[in-house]
């Protein structure tokens, strides 16, 4: 099983815009996105601004969201174990390509 990611601190917290999953700022800049990775988040504060959002709502803790029905529910269920927003607000910048569907 992948190595989930938790959040660690309960300051600073953004959501990944188009995944959902939530770390702290220093995690979004020293890792990126684990999901994500064509966001190039990693070492780039402006980029981690534009592609994470700090208002986000609720909080999905799943340790094998394969095998989650809340994984599934909430379509994560490919995603990696860790903690992801139930609903983010933002947009993600135009220059990032949409999520591709058939990995839901």
């Amino acid at each position: 099983m992948t190595e989930g990611i938790a959040p660690a601190t309960y300051t600073k917290l953004r959501a990944c815009l188009r995944c959902k999953l939530i770390k702290s700022e220093d995690q979004w800049l020293k890792d990126g996105c684990e999901n994500c990775e064509q966001l190039e988040i990693k070492n780039d504060s402006e980029r981690m601004i534009d592609c994470t959002t700090s208002r986000f709502e609720g909080i999905i803790s799943m340790i094998n969201p394969a095998q989650s029905w809340v994984g599934r529910w909430n379509r994560l269920s490919n995603k990696i174990p860790g903690c992801y927003a139930l609903d983010v607000q933002g947009v993600l910048p135009e220059d990032v390509p949409e999520e591709d569907e058939e990995k839901d």
